[in-house]
């Protein structure tokens, strides 16, 4: 039997692209907060509050538009976390110094910053990109300006799910969250206290041993 034929059809996706492993200015455009997340990797380790920055980068696709990249956090200020690791250096005096000192998340929308970037290969060859690192940008480098519209997103905000601009990925992995899957999740360890709520957030965000 002879293989189908093959028809392109409108809308169907070109060759993905990849954004080049550099030292890039950038910018944060997007901040969601996707809830409560089990580690699907270490399903043993207890399920963690969980947020996805998203950077704006300067670097341009052949559309013209900027390469978009994101990662995910824990949500903490606690000192080893990634967020205080990557955020603290650059943010000063501004981010908590001590026990007890509050910080608003949604002050790091808009924040340009310098973003490493590394490639990730997959055994099949599938070449990703990711953040290494965050840091200040040098002196003398003016900050990345984007026309781009910034956001800030909760899973469990009224009208959340069906919100326009947030990308489908973010919303399937606030629909897996402990929050809104519950006793759905059967990696979650059943000696776990407190790891299947049905609804609120379980987890202390500045709980030393919450996992980065």
């Amino acid at each position: 039997m002879p293989l189908p034929r093959l028809v392109k059809k409108s809308g169907e996706a070109g060759p993905r692209e990849v954004c080049p492993a550099e030292n890039l200015r950038a910018i944060v455009t997007g901040i969601y907060f996707v809830g409560t997340q089990v580690n699907k990797f270490q399903p043993d380790q207890r399920p963690a509050l969980k947020i996805v920055m998203r950077f704006e980068v300067d670097s341009q696709k052949t559309d013209g538009s900027n390469h978009l990249l994101s990662s995910v956090f824990t949500y903490s200020l606690h000192e080893r976390s990634a967020l205080s690791k990557q955020f603290g250096p650059i943010m000063g005096n501004a981010w908590p110094q001590k026990d007890g000192d509050p910080f608003d998340l949604t002050d790091l929308l808009g924040l340009c910053c310098m973003v490493d970037i590394k490639h990730n290969t997959k055994p099949d060859g599938t070449v990703s990109a990711k953040i290494d690192k965050i840091s200040k940008l040098p002196r003398g480098f003016s900050p990345f300006e984007t026309d781009s519209n910034q956001i800030v997103w909760c899973f469990d905000d009224p009208g959340a799910m069906a919100a326009e601009g947030v990308p489908d990925w973010i919303k399937k992995m606030a629909e897996e969250s402990v929050e809104l899957a519950g006793s759905n999740l059967p990696s979650v360890p059943a000696s776990t206290p407190g790891a299947m709520p049905t609804r609120g957030h379980a987890l202390d965000p500045d709980d030393p041993n919450t996992p980065f």
